[in-house]
């Protein structure tokens, strides 16, 4: 025989069970206030990796500098001489890339250094440095000098990727913000700046009117864009300076014969 369950009995079950998720609902509060949920969040972020199918980029080619190139192309000397930097370039425009992104320093470069690197085929773009505001993670206080100059006919990416307490850099940026006066500037990083020359050949430049709220510590997380490391299409072959010179190198001699 059915029996209906008393109202009371009911209205007791809805009663536990809301006091159940305000419970749980202010110890997540609680948790994230005092920055508690970190490193579980940080942790099941890094295990991603593991449990995707990761497939080399046919897109994207990191050439790094390691340290025997250091040694034997630039004597291990910093600035690194702009001579040497525009041969590699060199080398990266042989094989026709659709966009060339250089992130390294050249605050110290001269005009002529500047005109040793081939423009072209690929589209270059190149990383610019900044003195952080200390009023907030993003802000800017002084920009850097680019391939020398002030910019001006520069296609460039603002780079200052700031590291989770761990010291991995898991995310960055879109834009940098500049304040001149009662204006606000914002400047795309450079992440951003590749993206737009890759899809549509464009270099988007500061914009007086900031896409984004101004950041502070307090949003810091909310703002960032993840870094898709790995995954299907999303792992980045890397080969060193030296190795890619030496490619360039048997590939002229191919053609010669």
């Amino acid at each position: 025989m059915h029996h209906n369950k008393p109202a009371h009995s009911v209205k007791w079950h809805l009663i536990t069970g809301a006091l159940f998720v305000l419970a749980g609902a202010g110890a997540t509060r609680f948790l994230e206030s005092g920055n508690l949920l970190a490193w579980p969040q940080r942790a099941l972020l890094d295990s991603m990796p593991a449990t995707l199918t990761s497939t080399p980029s046919q897109n994207l080619l990191i050439i790094a500098i390691n340290d025997d190139d250091y040694a034997e192309r630039f004597h291990r000397r910093s600035p690194l001489d702009p001579q040497q930097v525009a041969e590699i370039l060199g080398g990266i425009q042989f094989f026709a890339p659709k966009a060339i992104g250089v992130d390294l320093d050249t605050e110290d470069w001269t005009p002529g250094d500047a005109l040793r690197v081939p423009a072209t085929p690929g589209h270059l773009l190149w990383a610019r440095l900044f003195t952080a505001d200390p009023a907030g993670p993003l802000r800017i206080a002084e920009l850097d000098k680019v391939l020398g100059s002030e910019g001006a006919g520069v296609c460039y990416g603002l780079t200052a990727m700031q590291a989770d307490s761990d010291l991995l850099v898991r995310q960055y940026p879109s834009e940098y913000q500049l304040v001149h006066g009662s204006q606000t500037l914002a400047y795309p990083s450079f992440p951003i700046v590749v993206q737009h020359l890759v899809t549509d050949g464009s270099c988007p430049k500061e914009s007086p009117a900031p896409s984004q709220a101004e950041r502070t510590e307090a949003n810091w997380d909310e703002n960032r864009l993840l870094i898709r490391y790995r995954g299907a299409g999303h792992e980045i072959q890397k080969i060193s300076a030296g190795a890619l010179m030496d490619t360039v190198q048997l590939a002229r001699e191919n053609l010669e014969h």
